[in-house]
């Protein structure tokens, strides 16, 4: 597999690197499982990444809780300076897929000078309404059914595309929904929108606004907001059958074909 891809493109990493970089977060879910005192090797290998010699900002995509960058903010907390602390929050960027425990929560009360991307939850039920469902929720969570291209978004078009050969047969089928938490990272793709340098620009990650969400103790980067007010996360999409939709989903589905056709120097880099 490594040797094709090092045909199209340099830098494909080795097994041995790839297995160097996986690691495990704390045992327990939410706040329940941070030990400051006993950090995870997640949590120190997250804070070894904030401390390198690096200028650019560190992206932390959270799919479930991000009780390991908790965990790593309490550790630096207890053993830095308020001005240590500032700058190594200042280097952060989190993108977390709705909150799926306490943590994060946590983390924006604690850390009101993070850069923080959410749809806040109280439970699973707020689901639905999140931005990121827009990567192929229309069906299962009943957003924007008739206007979104649902075309690329399920187990027929993963059967003809994708789940070939030894990596993509191991493609499994959609329980759920298909990528659910892509839009954590997808917006860092280097596709022209430069979506990463604000998230009020949007892109493949969706549009999110700077506001306080009730509930939250400050602003963040969040969805909603009202047009009378200069602040609105959603986009009009023309859609399926000349169908307009008004949505945060519509603010990422409207992407959704748009991988495949990307051009390389080679040719077409998508299915």
């Amino acid at each position: 597999m490594r040797p094709n891809l090092l045909q199209h493109a340099k830098g494909w990493p080795t097994v041995a690197a790839l297995e160097a970089a996986i690691t495990t977060g704390p045992t327990k879910s939410g706040m329940a499982g941070i030990d400051p005192g006993s950090p995870s090797p997640a949590t120190k290998a997250l804070i070894a990444a904030v401390d390198r010699p690096d200028d650019r900002p560190l992206w932390v995509t959270a799919w479930g809780g991000p009780n390991t960058l908790a965990e790593a903010l309490s550790v630096i907390r207890q053993t830095r300076s308020k001005e240590q602390v500032d700058r190594f929050v200042a280097k952060l960027r989190v993108y977390a897929i709705s909150d799926q425990d306490d943590s994060g929560g946590w983390i924006r009360r604690e850390f009101p000078g993070l850069q923080y991307v959410v749809s806040p939850s109280a439970s699973p039920d707020d689901y639905a309404g999140a931005t990121w469902t827009g990567i192929s929720g229309d069906s299962f969570y009943g957003n924007d059914v008739e206007a979104a291209d649902r075309s690329e978004i399920g187990d027929a078009w993963l059967d003809a595309h994708i789940r070939k050969g030894p990596l993509g047969s191991l493609y499994p089928k959609v329980e759920y929904i298909m990528e659910g938490d892509t839009p954590s990272w997808l917006g860092l793709t280097a596709n022209g929108l430069d979506s990463a340098l604000s998230p009020a620009w949007g892109g493949w990650g969706g549009r999110y606004v700077f506001r306080q969400p009730y509930g939250e103790t400050r602003a963040i980067w969040t969805q909603g907001g009202m047009p009378i007010y200069g602040a609105n996360s959603r986009d009009r999409v023309t859609g399926v059958g000349g169908r307009v939709a008004l949505s945060d989903q519509a603010t990422i589905w409207r992407w959704r074909n748009a991988p495949s056709r990307m051009i390389s120097p080679r040719g077409s880099i998508g299915p």
